[in-house]
Protein backbone atom coordinates (compact mmCIF):
# COMPACT_ATOMS: atom_id res chain seq x y z
CA UNK A 1 0.00 0.00 0.00
CA UNK A 2 1.53 3.29 -1.14
CA UNK A 3 0.33 6.08 0.54
CA UNK A 4 0.78 9.67 0.24
CA UNK A 5 0.71 12.41 3.56
CA UNK A 6 0.51 16.02 3.00
CA UNK A 7 1.78 18.33 5.93
CA UNK A 8 -0.88 20.89 7.00
CA UNK A 9 1.59 23.84 7.03
CA UNK A 10 4.80 24.72 5.08
CA UNK A 11 7.91 22.77 7.21
CA UNK A 12 10.85 23.20 5.29
CA UNK A 13 13.42 20.71 4.36
CA UNK A 14 14.47 19.64 7.62
CA UNK A 15 11.51 19.26 9.15
CA UNK A 16 10.23 17.02 6.24
CA UNK A 17 12.92 14.89 6.94
CA UNK A 18 11.49 14.38 10.27
CA UNK A 19 8.44 13.56 9.40
CA UNK A 20 9.39 11.20 6.76
CA UNK A 21 11.69 9.61 8.88
CA UNK A 22 8.91 9.06 11.70
CA UNK A 23 6.62 7.47 9.14
CA UNK A 24 8.81 5.17 7.69
CA UNK A 25 9.53 3.91 11.24
CA UNK A 26 5.65 3.61 12.25
CA UNK A 27 4.70 2.21 9.19
CA UNK A 28 3.23 -1.40 9.27
CA UNK A 29 4.78 -3.83 7.00
CA UNK A 30 3.88 -3.39 3.34
CA UNK A 31 2.92 0.28 4.10
CA UNK A 32 5.17 2.79 2.06
CA UNK A 33 4.46 6.83 3.34
CA UNK A 34 5.96 9.39 1.30
CA UNK A 35 5.52 13.03 3.07
CA UNK A 36 5.15 16.09 1.01
CA UNK A 37 5.39 19.64 1.82
CA UNK A 38 3.04 22.48 1.07
CA UNK A 39 4.44 25.43 -1.05
CA UNK A 40 6.31 28.69 0.77
CA UNK A 41 2.90 30.86 0.49
CA UNK A 42 0.97 28.27 3.38
CA UNK A 43 1.39 28.91 6.88
CA UNK A 44 4.40 27.93 8.71
CA UNK A 45 2.02 26.98 12.07
CA UNK A 46 -1.26 26.47 12.79
CA UNK A 47 -1.53 29.64 15.42
CA UNK A 48 -5.13 31.26 14.28
CA UNK A 49 -8.32 30.38 12.72
CA UNK A 50 -7.30 32.05 9.46
CA UNK A 51 -4.27 29.30 9.69
CA UNK A 52 -6.39 26.48 10.11
CA UNK A 53 -8.28 27.61 7.05
CA UNK A 54 -5.60 28.30 4.39
CA UNK A 55 -3.99 24.85 5.78
CA UNK A 56 -7.18 23.29 4.69
CA UNK A 57 -7.30 25.33 1.42
CA UNK A 58 -3.47 24.49 0.30
CA UNK A 59 -4.31 20.50 1.50
CA UNK A 60 -7.03 20.29 -0.60
CA UNK A 61 -4.38 21.50 -3.87
CA UNK A 62 -1.72 19.52 -2.86
CA UNK A 63 -3.80 16.58 -2.48
CA UNK A 64 -6.09 16.98 -6.01
CA UNK A 65 -2.14 17.88 -8.00
CA UNK A 66 -0.14 14.97 -6.49
CA UNK A 67 -2.36 11.91 -5.42
CA UNK A 68 -1.54 9.67 -8.90
CA UNK A 69 -0.11 6.79 -7.88
CA UNK A 70 -0.71 6.48 -4.43
CA UNK A 71 -3.51 4.30 -3.35
CA UNK A 72 -4.37 6.64 -0.34
CA UNK A 73 -3.68 10.39 0.86
CA UNK A 74 -4.00 11.09 4.13
CA UNK A 75 -3.13 15.09 5.45
CA UNK A 76 -0.59 14.75 8.23
CA UNK A 77 -2.70 16.69 10.69
CA UNK A 78 -5.02 15.37 13.43
CA UNK A 79 -7.48 18.54 11.59
CA UNK A 80 -7.70 16.26 8.95
CA UNK A 81 -7.59 19.12 6.38
CA UNK A 82 -9.36 18.93 3.01
CA UNK A 83 -10.58 15.21 4.45
CA UNK A 84 -14.57 15.24 3.72
CA UNK A 85 -15.66 11.55 4.16
CA UNK A 86 -19.14 12.91 3.24
CA UNK A 87 -18.12 13.21 -0.49
CA UNK A 88 -17.73 9.28 -0.73
CA UNK A 89 -13.44 10.24 -1.76
CA UNK A 90 -12.72 6.39 -1.05
CA UNK A 91 -9.04 6.90 -1.66
CA UNK A 92 -8.59 9.49 1.22
CA UNK A 93 -8.49 9.04 4.76
CA UNK A 94 -8.12 11.57 8.19
CA UNK A 95 -5.63 11.12 11.19
CA UNK A 96 -8.37 12.32 13.35
CA UNK A 97 -11.17 10.05 12.31
CA UNK A 98 -9.32 6.88 11.69
CA UNK A 99 -8.07 7.57 15.64
CA UNK A 100 -11.48 8.34 16.70
CA UNK A 101 -12.78 5.61 14.89
CA UNK A 102 -10.32 3.11 17.23
CA UNK A 103 -10.97 4.66 20.39
CA UNK A 104 -14.59 4.82 20.28
CA UNK A 105 -15.00 1.45 19.33
CA UNK A 106 -15.20 0.50 22.80
CA UNK A 107 -17.44 2.54 23.44
CA UNK A 108 -15.61 4.43 27.01
CA UNK A 109 -14.96 8.22 27.43
CA UNK A 110 -11.73 9.86 25.69
CA UNK A 111 -10.28 13.17 25.71
CA UNK A 112 -7.71 14.88 23.14
CA UNK A 113 -4.95 16.93 23.99
CA UNK A 114 -3.53 19.88 21.81
CA UNK A 115 -1.13 22.37 21.57
CA UNK A 116 -3.24 25.91 21.24
CA UNK A 117 -6.85 26.90 21.25
CA UNK A 118 -7.16 27.28 17.32
CA UNK A 119 -6.47 23.73 17.41
CA UNK A 120 -9.42 22.96 19.83
CA UNK A 121 -11.56 24.97 18.04
CA UNK A 122 -11.19 23.06 15.30
CA UNK A 123 -10.75 19.98 16.41
CA UNK A 124 -13.67 20.27 18.56
CA UNK A 125 -15.81 21.43 14.99
CA UNK A 126 -14.63 18.67 13.39
CA UNK A 127 -15.22 16.01 15.94
CA UNK A 128 -19.34 17.35 16.18
CA UNK A 129 -19.12 16.85 11.97
CA UNK A 130 -17.96 13.60 12.16
CA UNK A 131 -20.73 12.69 15.11
CA UNK A 132 -17.99 11.44 17.50
CA UNK A 133 -18.00 13.67 20.21
CA UNK A 134 -20.28 11.91 21.91
CA UNK A 135 -18.24 9.66 24.05
CA UNK A 136 -15.46 13.28 24.36
CA UNK A 137 -14.85 14.26 27.92
CA UNK A 138 -13.01 17.85 26.61
CA UNK A 139 -10.20 18.80 24.25
CA UNK A 140 -7.47 20.11 27.11
CA UNK A 141 -5.46 23.18 25.68
CA UNK A 142 -1.91 23.12 26.63
CA UNK A 143 -0.73 26.54 25.58
CA UNK A 144 2.46 25.54 23.81
CA UNK A 145 4.57 27.29 20.94
CA UNK A 146 4.88 25.32 18.16
CA UNK A 147 8.42 24.87 18.95
CA UNK A 148 7.50 22.45 20.93
CA UNK A 149 6.62 20.08 18.34
CA UNK A 150 9.95 19.35 17.81
CA UNK A 151 11.20 19.63 20.99
CA UNK A 152 10.09 16.05 22.72
CA UNK A 153 10.56 16.89 26.60
CA UNK A 154 8.19 20.16 26.06
CA UNK A 155 5.63 18.01 24.82
CA UNK A 156 5.51 15.55 26.83
CA UNK A 157 6.39 17.80 30.15
CA UNK A 158 2.96 18.97 28.88
CA UNK A 159 1.01 16.39 28.07
CA UNK A 160 1.69 14.92 31.52
CA UNK A 161 -0.20 17.06 33.39
CA UNK A 162 -2.98 17.51 30.28
CA UNK A 163 -3.22 13.82 30.19
CA UNK A 164 -3.63 13.62 34.18
CA UNK A 165 -6.42 16.74 34.01
CA UNK A 166 -8.58 14.74 31.40
CA UNK A 167 -8.42 10.86 33.27
CA UNK A 168 -9.54 12.83 36.54
CA UNK A 169 -12.63 13.64 34.74
CA UNK A 170 -13.43 10.17 33.90
CA UNK A 171 -11.39 10.02 29.56
CA UNK A 172 -9.81 6.23 29.64
CA UNK A 173 -8.16 6.96 26.52
CA UNK A 174 -6.30 10.04 24.92
CA UNK A 175 -5.87 11.53 21.30
CA UNK A 176 -2.76 12.85 21.12
CA UNK A 177 -3.23 16.44 19.13
CA UNK A 178 -0.20 15.89 17.09
CA UNK A 179 0.55 14.23 14.53
CA UNK A 180 4.45 14.80 14.37
CA UNK A 181 5.11 13.99 17.87
CA UNK A 182 6.23 10.95 19.72
CA UNK A 183 4.89 10.81 23.15
CA UNK A 184 6.02 8.82 26.25
CA UNK A 185 3.19 7.01 27.65
CA UNK A 186 4.43 5.35 30.54
CA UNK A 187 2.74 5.67 34.02
CA UNK A 188 0.24 8.15 32.81
CA UNK A 189 -2.62 5.44 34.08
CA UNK A 190 -4.48 5.68 30.72
CA UNK A 191 -3.74 5.14 27.03
CA UNK A 192 -2.35 7.41 24.98
CA UNK A 193 -3.47 7.46 21.64
CA UNK A 194 -0.54 8.13 18.84
CA UNK A 195 -2.40 9.30 16.29
CA UNK A 196 -0.86 8.38 13.04
CA UNK A 197 0.54 4.90 14.21
CA UNK A 198 -3.11 4.05 14.90
CA UNK A 199 -4.13 5.26 11.31
CA UNK A 200 -1.27 3.36 9.95
CA UNK A 201 -2.23 0.24 11.49
CA UNK A 202 -5.62 0.72 11.13
CA UNK A 203 -5.25 1.15 7.03
CA UNK A 204 -2.91 -1.52 6.80
CA UNK A 205 -5.28 -4.21 8.82
CA UNK A 206 -7.68 -3.04 6.63
CA UNK A 207 -6.23 -4.21 3.55
CA UNK A 208 -5.48 -7.37 4.49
Amino acid sequence: MRILAITPIHVGAEELNRRQERYTRLAPEGVEVTVVDLPESAPTALNTDEDVLASDEHVAEVMAASRAGYDLVLPDCVLDPAFAPSKGDEAARGLLHQAVTSVTATGEPFGVIVRNEAIAKELRRRLAEYEMDESLVDVQVMDLPFEAVTNHEMWNAAMTEAVAALADRGARSVINGCSAVDVDEEGLGVRVVDPTQEALEALAASAK
